[in-house]
């Protein structure tokens, strides 16, 4: 378990904690400097953190050897990572619960514009939730491609990802940049293959 350290999501000690414990679930002889950099802290800090939980009887510490160590959950570390995966895991389904929305309201401002065919910028996570909230819509994808060399030819969840050219034979409505970032060097890109603009695009 990796956590995220984002300018909207920065992670508290509660997510550090429970990046630690689901991290020594999964792996009871990791490093302390690889607990550091998925819970994003310091190696000192790490141990700060398994010297804490040691005297809080919520791990307890096996030695292997001389440099290396086990930790293992104990009945109530076991507790204590449950509830708090749970919580954490609950968040995570209420901001991607508010992404999908977000996601939505932009494909009904595409929709409502009399727009039915349309194409997808970016094989990325985000055009991952784009499929899905499309499911329930009156728009249909009729290309989906990416400037990535390394995606072009592969299947992208029932599409198949190819190179931006095609935007130039295809007749379509508009085009969505299924990605947060790089909007304007997209938007570049689309118009020199497009030169006349004679198709609408659009940002999430």
């Amino acid at each position: 378990m990796f956590l995220v350290n984002k300018k909207f999501l920065k992670p508290t000690k509660d997510a550090r904690l429970v990046a630690i414990l689901e991290n020594l679930r999964t792996n009871p002889e990791i490093s302390q400097a690889e607990l550091g950099t998925r819970a994003l802290i310091s190696s000192a800090r790490v141990n700060s953190f398994l010297k804490e939980l040691q005297g809080q009887d919520i791990i307890k510490v096996e030695r292997l050897n001389g440099k290396s160590y086990k930790y293992l959950l104990t009945k109530k570390g076991q507790d204590i990572r449950q509830k708090l995966m749970g919580e954490y895991m609950a968040e995570i389904v209420q901001v991607y619960s508010a992404l999908k929305e977000n996601i939505q309201d932009k494909l009904i401002e595409i929709l409502d514009k009399g727009y039915e065919k349309i194409a997808c910028f970016g094989a990325s996570s985000t055009c991952e939730v784009v499929l899905s909230c499309l499911s329930s819509l009156d728009l249909r994808v009729i290309a989906l491609v990416d400037n990535d060399e390394k995606k072009q030819g592969t299947l992208f969840f029932g599409h198949v990802v190819s190179p931006p050219v095609v935007l130039k034979f295809i007749g379509l409505d508009a085009i969505l940049i299924t990605s947060f970032g790089k909007h304007e060097e997209i938007r570049q890109d689309i118009f020199k293959i497009i030169p006349n603009k004679r198709v609408e695009v659009f940002n999430l």
